[in-house]
Order: C-alpha cells, then structure tokens, then sequence
C-alpha cells in the first residue's frame, strides 16, 4: 500500500487530466468519448467552461448540480466545474421531481447545468440554470482559465444515496479520496492507453466515477453508451460485438442481461463487476467470455472500491458468491465486533472501513456523519466508516462477503434503504402501515389498510413513482390484517409470507384464446415463477423488471421466431397487447429489426 501514497499525496485529478490531454491532444488523436471530442477539445471545452463558472463567485466545495445526457457534453460539464474549484452534483433526469427538488435544496447548490432539452423537465428549484448547449456562445469567449481552482482537500462530488429515515442522504468525496481510488485502479485491475472502456452506469451511481477518471487519466478511450443502450442488453450486445471495447464494468444483473440475450463474449475484454454480491456460478460464466473478470466492493462512503479480487475458475467452485477479495492501496478492512475489537479469522463480524478513500461524512448532517464515521478505534487521528455489512477474513488475508447486518439491501446494484420506501408508502392516506422485504431480486411491500378497504394497487404503484426512483418501486404490494411479530414485539420480517402463496392475477381472470397467447402465457409463467398468468395481467405488476424483460425476449425469438425490440414491452405490458405486437411482425415481410443510432456522430456543444 506504501507505494501509491506517495503518488497521491502529489497527484491532482486536475492535474492528471490536463497531462493526459497534454500528452494526446493532436498526437495520436485519441477519442476521449466515443469519437466526439479528442483529449485536446475536452481540455480546451472544459477550460472555458471553468473560466464561465468562475464568474459567479466560486468557492470551496460550492456544488453545482448536474443533470445533462449521457454524451461528451456531460464530460466537458464534469471537468469544467473541477477546473473551476467547485464540486458537482449529478442529477438523473429521469428521477421523480420531488427528490431532484429535495436534491438541489438540501446541497444548497447556487448553479445547475443542464440543456435546452432538459430544462423544462426539471421541477422548479432555487439554483440559477445554465444551458450548456444554448449558453455556449456566452461561454466559449469567457477569459481564459489561468490556473486550476482545486485542492486536494477540496469536495469533488457529491452523491445522494438513499436513506433510512425515508430522505436520501449526500457523501462527500474529495479530490484526495478520488485521487487515491484512481492512482490504485492503474494498477488493479490495470488500464493501458490502448484500451476502450464502455461506460454503462448513470452518474448518480458512483461507479460511474471509475467508467469516467481511469481511462482519461490514463490516456485511453471512452465510449459513453446512451440512455437507451444501457437500458436494453441487444443493443449493449451489439456495442460490444461491433466495437473495440476491452473494458467494461457493470452490476452482475447487467452481466447476466447480457448472457441472457444471448452474448457470446468478447476474447479481449476486461470484466469489472460490482455494485452487488457476484454469484459464483456467474463468475465461472463470465471467466469464458473474456480475458479477466474482477468482483470489485465498497460503498459510496469510502470512494466506490475499497477490496478487488481477479476471479479464478478455483474461487467460482462454491456454491455461494465470490469472495470480494483484499483492500486496495492506502485502504484498511477490519472485520470487528460489536466492541470494536476484530474477529478471529473465519469468524464473521461488522465490516468496517479506514484509509484515505473515507469520505468527508454527509453533507449538512452531523448527526449521521458521527454515527457512522465513528473515531478509528487503532489510529485516533483518523475516522474509520461503519459499512452495515458482515464479512469474515480468509486464511489468506481475502474476505467473504455475508450480507447486510441492517434493513439495506442491493437490488440490481443499487443500494436501497427500505425504511425509504416503508416511510414514502405510510404518506398514502390509505394506509397504515407498510412493510418493504426483498424476495431475490424483487421488493415486496406487505401493507396494512386504514380501513376495510384495500387500496387500489395501480395508485399505490404510482404514489410510490412520484417520489422514488423506478428501482425502488415494489414489485408486488400484499395486504395483511397484520404482522408477525417477534417476542420483543417487532415485526418479525423472518416470518412475513411467502409472496408465491398470494395470488398474482387479477380479478377477472381471462385465459388465452389464441395460440399466441398461450406461448406468451408459457413463458411468463416460467420466467415470473407464477401458477397462473391471464392475457389481461401487467407483467411488471408481477414482479417484472429489465432482467427478465431481456429473457423474455429472447424466449419469444426461440419460441415464435420473432424479434422484438425491449420498448415492445414496456408499451404492451400485457399478454394480450404483446400478442398483437407477436402477431404483427409475424405477418411483416421480414422481422423487425431494431434501429441504432451511430452514436459516433459528432454531437456539437452549440
């Protein structure tokens, strides 16, 4: 670990980025993301952005926020708010308005950049808007920047994970966390000027901060999928085939989307998984499909990865998930128990994490910060972060991950707080109490009605879309009289039952009446794991997601030699709909095919 400090302690992410555009600007003409803009136009973009922002009295750690689409511009906007001494703020624009509102509100963010496009969409806040794309002529003659605001010490970002008293939550990671995290990613997994990363993940999701720093840093190649690319595993698939990506990074859900829709792998390719436990019977998939396959952890608190492990074909022989490995460089995993003092090796404890990846704490909550970034109990002057998962070491200095000790869970990769969702449903007025546990990768909402009649689900689904992101939205919404309770009287969650014992179909239950729609039956039956699916049931009422949207289909191309697009079933959610979608494009000349925009095509910033 002694080797990187060294490194970090001169290093600068800014200083990074201005050398590697230095070293590539006109030279070999390297694509700093996806053929838009080469490291010479990112460089000199975001200079004159970063000489725009200063004009309006930029201090230390004033977060701007960020909502723009996945394209150069969002680089150009990230570098251009370092550059300028500030920290950003990344906004989904697809996230509902009342948590981008509360989002922009709670950091206190003075400035927000987004475009002509986007700003419509967005709810009303304080922050004064800038269009990156209509602005531009207004930025380019901006001064020129003199020097690069940013210190060490400095926020670089900030990111809202989801929080357990129902409000999200902002880390704070600084330049010298971000520092720390990329100079150890150059050497493991490793990274080479050569290379092309595909950048998958939304930028809310601080993953993302790998997919975008370590190729820039290191003279490589971006390639920025777009909304739609990441949501459907075709069109993934078909970047992956028709392009020269070698390096890729995703959740394992992403990874086996991709599997499932039928990708075959790629020889050369680098595969980071991560984000949530990788099944051991998925590694062993994945170690045929490229030349690497790395399981990555950490939480956001302490700078997106804190262990690494290279999976071997001898790690994926249990029957369990793969271990996630060793610290990585100037980063300290205890394994403790409740008095703070470590476990034996093999015993399982609370994870706890140290070093110089530790974030700040959460913005404006000191209260929250203490508790969960208590004193290093082994090095006084230093904090150490209280992960909430379980772990025990190896004989050999690796660590298997066990799970959560709390009331969070991962689904699909995201990290959920299911007080969240339990507080946002005891808002409806119908309700007097609600219950969220995770089923696999579903959430199950057990609900207890104010009176003696149960809400509509339809409108309990919606009142939960208004104020949370789509991955925390149960799956399925079950009515009880009321909860089994342990002996100390809290709900016993062991004890909730079992969602296969409810029934899933609507009321009015409608058979299949044609061929068609008995294939289509089959095959949601299988795939939902459901006794019986009528033509009228919705498919992402049953539990549905995009995981299982991919299977789906895919089993309808094998099944009915028909190809669909994704979208097909997000518009024609139910069997009936779908068989008249199946039935038309049987009846068309040829199968449709689905159309990819050629994402290479220059994209102007004004």
């Amino acid at each position: 670990m002694e080797r990187y400090g060294t490194a970090v302690s001169h290093s600068h992410p800014q200083k990074i980025k201005k050398k590697a555009g230095g070293e590539d600007a006109g030279g070999n003409g390297r694509s700093a993301s996806d053929g838009d803009l080469t490291y010479a136009q990112l460089d000199a973009k975001s200079d004159q952005l970063a000489a725009y922002l200063r004009q309006f009295n930029i201090q230390p750690d004033t977060l701007i926020g960020l909502a723009l689409p996945r394209n150069s511009t969002m680089l150009v906007a990230i570098l251009g708010i370092l550059k300028a001494g500030a920290a950003y703020l990344p906004i989904d624009p697809t996230y509902p308005d009342q948590r981008i509102q509360y989002m922009l509100d709670h950091a206190q963010a003075p400035l927000l950049i987004t475009n002509a496009e986007l700003v419509d969409e967005l709810p009303d806040h304080q922050a004064k808007t800038v269009l990156i794309d209509s602005d531009w002529t207004e930025i380019e003659v901006a001064a020129s920047l003199t020097q690069d605001f940013s210190r060490l010490d400095d926020l670089a970002y900030v990111i809202y994970t989801s929080g357990s008293t129902g409000l999200p939550k902002g880390v704070q990671i600084t330049h010298r966390n971000l520092a720390n995290f990329l100079r150890t990613m150059q050497e493991k997994p490793g990274i080479c000027a050569n290379d092309t990363l595909l950048a998958v993940t939304t930028l809310s999701f601080d993953i993302a901060t790998l997919e975008l720093y370590l190729p820039l840093i290191s003279g490589a190649r971006v390639r920025l999928a777009d909304q739609a690319t990441t949501k459907d595993a075709l069109l993934l698939l078909k970047v992956l085939e028709d392009e020269p990506v070698t390096m890729m990074q995703a959740t394992p859900a992403t990874w086996q989307m991709l599997l499932a829709a039928g990708w075959q792998g790629k020889p050369d390719l680098t595969i980071l998984s991560g984000g949530e436990a990788l099944p051991a019977a998925l590694g062993k998939e994945l170690l045929v499909k490229g030349t690497a396959v790395w399981n990555m952890y950490g939480p956001t608190e302490t700078t997106v990865w804190s262990t690494c492990l290279q999976v071997t074909a001898k790690e994926c022989e249990t029957d369990g998930v793969v271990s996630i490995g060793t610290p990585i460089g100037n980063t300290d995993v205890y394994v403790l128990d409740d008095h703070l003092q470590p476990v034996p090796i093999g015993v399982t404890g609370n994870l706890y994490i140290g070093g110089k990846g530790v974030a700040r704490g959460y913005l404006h909550r000191p209260d929250l910060t203490e508790e969960r970034f208590p004193q290093h109990p082994f090095k006084p002057e230093e904090r150490i972060y209280f992960t909430g998962d379980l772990a025990r070491y190896r004989q050999d200095g690796s660590i298997d991950f066990l799970g959560r000790s709390d009331h969070q869970v991962k689904i699909r990769g995201f990290r959920i707080e299911l007080g969240e969702i339990e507080n946002c449903l005891q808002q409806h007025p119908a309700l007097a109490q609600a219950v969220v546990h995770p089923q696999g990768e579903q959430l199950v909402a057990y609900l207890i009605a104010k009176g003696e009649e149960q809400p509509d689900v339809t409108a309990l689904r919606s009142h939960v879309q208004d104020s949370l992101p789509a991955y925390m939205v149960p799956h399925r919404f079950l009515f009880l009289e009321a909860y089994p309770l342990t002996p100390n009287g809290k709900v016993d969650r062991k004890a909730l039952p079992d969602p296969a014992k409810f029934a899933l179909s609507s009321d009015n239950y409608v058979p299949p009446r044609s061929p068609i729609e008995e294939a289509l039956v089959t095959i949601w039956e299988s795939l939902l794991n459901v006794p019986q699916v009528g033509i009228e049931d919705n498919f992402f009422e049953l539990g549905g997601h995009s995981l299982l949207a991919t299977q789906l289909v895919s089993r309808v191309r094998q099944t009915l030699n028909v190809e669909l697009p994704l979208r097909s079933l997000f518009e024609a959610g139910t069997v009936a709909a779908l068989a008249k979608v199946v039935a038309k494009a049987q009846h068309a000349p040829t199968a449709p095919r689905i159309q990819v925009v050629d994402s290479d095509a220059a994209k102007p910033l004004s």
